[in-house]
């Protein structure tokens, strides 16, 4: 509860609307200014050394990006009742108010191409129970769709494909 109250914090924050509403105020859309003010923020929060304060940039990134696509009226996620049950979801990177999208009873797992065990995603995921493993770089070149995974967010380990042995080790 804390860090989606510390999440909406940074929504009703009020220079980082004045950044937008001013950037609105100059001629650009909605969606434009929106997008020029994450970039800036990532810019100046880049150059900041403490590791704590980075990664509160993830956070930053999924407002901004929910927001945009509100603007632009995407749909994120589709509804629960179309998920398939013991999903393992592979992101670059996840909010905590994006991980809410999905149905927890479904979601088995969750492996981030960046992140770590302090990212507040991560946080929610294992209050929720769901593992979480970060840190996995190009995730995405050799995880695809319908294959088998084993995500063991104790030890930070995932398993793709794995062999007979580790699937009964895990169940």
């Amino acid at each position: 509860r804390d860090i989606l109250e510390a999440y909406q914090m940074f929504a009703k924050d009020r220079g980082w609307l004045a950044r937008i509403d001013a950037t609105i105020e100059k001629g650009l859309s909605a969606e434009a200014a929106v997008q020029r003010v994450q970039n800036e923020t990532r810019a100046r929060m880049m150059q900041i050394s403490d590791a704590y304060i980075r990664e509160r940039l993830q956070d930053l990134e999924d407002l901004s990006n929910r927001l945009l696509s509100h603007l632009m009226k995407e749909t994120r996620v589709k509804s629960h009742q179309d998920m398939p049950d013991n999903i393992i979801l592979v992101a670059r990177t996840l909010g905590p108010a994006a991980l809410l999208d999905f149905d927890h009873t479904k979601l088995k797992g969750v492996i981030l191409e960046k992140g770590s065990a302090s990212n507040h995603v991560a946080i929610v995921a294992r209050a929720l129970g769901i593992p979480v493993v970060g840190q996995c770089g190009d995730i995405h070149n050799f995880v695809f769709n319908g294959d088998q995974v084993i995500v063991d967010g104790d030890h930070g380990m995932v398993y793709i494909g794995p062999g007979d042995y580790i699937v009964d080790l895990y169940t």
